[in-house]
């Protein structure tokens, strides 16, 4: 496994990223950030926080796997809206919001990172000080995806061999000892002689090298995740 920072992804880091991407294309939000905090200048509304704040590792592999575990996190989403008039604020959160969910569960990007989806939940605050009402809905997105840690191998299943010693004469389980019928004089001997240590039959298949595993690189937009030993779409770093 590499020790530097850059060469690994965790899944829920994945997960932020493709939903700060989906989400960032969607023309009806002035500013998308994939952090919990915002900078000091006031940002374009409506704006958006995302973040992942806990989550949990359970292993329920039958055997002693100990690399292989489902992951429950909470993904939250946070959508901050401004307005002068309060039943227009809230018309506007609830199609933002709506509009948010539905952009994630039906994008097939953000499919493929989170297994199941248990759970969506969404609180609204209004501001109702100033003559400026500030809205904010917080969406928690209770997911489920998959984590693993396995050790790497330098070595390649290329090919498999197969080496065949044929016993000479055959075996043949319905004749006896030599000297028991059928076994006459001249006729087949039987019994079991065992291997004489003679190939008689070799044979090589040679495993198809569909993926340079060295340079890790797959087709256009995609990367092969070293650690989780499974393709992994490209996300902006």
């Amino acid at each position: 496994m590499s020790e530097t920072l850059e060469a690994f992804t965790p899944q829920r880091m994945a997960i932020r990223a493709v939903t700060h991407e989906v989400l960032s294309g969607l023309a009806v939000f002035g500013s998308v950030y994939n952090a919990r905090t915002i900078g000091l200048r006031r940002p374009p509304m409506p704006t958006v926080r995302i973040f992942m704040l806990r989550d949990a590792w359970h292993n329920h592999a039958p055997t002693h796997d100990l690399g292989w575990f489902l992951c429950t996190g909470t993904l939250t989403v946070q959508i901050v809206i401004e307005g002068h008039d309060d039943p227009a604020v809230s018309d506007k959160l609830d199609v933002l919001c709506s509009l948010a969910t539905h952009a994630l569960l039906t994008d097939i990007r953000w499919r493929e990172l989170v297994h199941r989806v248990e759970d969506v939940t969404t609180d609204i605050t209004l501001d109702d000080q100033g003559e400026m009402r500030t809205a904010i809905a917080t969406i928690e997105m209770a997911v489920v995806y998959q984590e693993c840690a396995v050790r790497e191998f330098d070595d390649d299943f290329r090919n498999v061999r197969l080496y065949v010693d044929f016993i000479d004469p055959p075996a043949d389980p319905n004749t006896g000892p030599p000297g028991t019928p059928p076994n006459v004089p001249g006729g087949y001997v039987g019994g079991y002689p065992g291997p004489d240590g003679r190939i008689e039959l070799a044979a090589q298949w040679d495993v198809p090298v569909v993926w340079d595993w060295s340079a890790q690189r797959g087709p256009a937009g995609w990367d092969f995740d070293p650690v989780a030993q499974r393709f992994r779409t490209q996300w902006p770093r």
